[in-house]
């Protein structure tokens, strides 16, 4: 199993962070490389939905479920490979440490084929890091834009 892990912290209020995660049918707005959301149902556990990624540069679409919800605290989800290639989970968490809040995002995957792991694991994990690195610096510029035009100023930075 690889594992990409970026971390956060920032001054902006916990509910403002979830309101932004929680908001998948915007993630196409968000997150590099996801083009397309399609979402039916409400956000709750067990609600699958879709999106088109070119994380590995040709258009896909990803099946998604979510499992665990527990607000201004945890989004997890899993994702299945095209091809029954494999699975992803995704955890974003978010810790409250009084004036700042860390925000971690983890993706962990397997890919199930030894030889296509071996060829395309590690540019996964790297196009992986990348988006997750770009989506919590989107994530930071979006939420500052919004307090600059009530006139508030917080910092922001990514950690690693």
């Amino acid at each position: 199993m690889r594992v990409v892990k970026v971390l956060a912290r920032t001054e902006q209020p916990v509910d403002e962070i979830w309101d932004v995660i929680i908001d998948i049918k915007n993630w196409d707005k968000l997150i590099k490389f996801v083009k397309k959301i399609t979402i039916i149902d409400q956000v709750k556990v067990g609600t699958r939905f879709y999106d088109v990624t070119t994380i590995l540069w040709i258009p896909t679409k990803i099946e998604h479920k979510i499992l665990d919800i527990q607000k201004n605290k945890r989004f997890k989800m899993e994702a299945y490979m095209p091809f029954n290639g494999g699975k992803m989970f995704q955890t974003i968490l978010i810790n409250d440490k009084g004036k700042y809040k860390e925000v971690e995002i983890e993706i962990s995957f397997t890919i199930n084929s030894f030889l296509l792991d071996l060829l395309f694991g590690h540019i996964l994990k790297k196009r992986l890091k990348i988006m997750t690195v770009q989506t919590l610096l989107k994530l930071q510029k979006n939420l500052n834009e919004k307090n600059i035009k009530k006139g508030i100023s917080r910092k922001s930075e990514i950690l690693a």
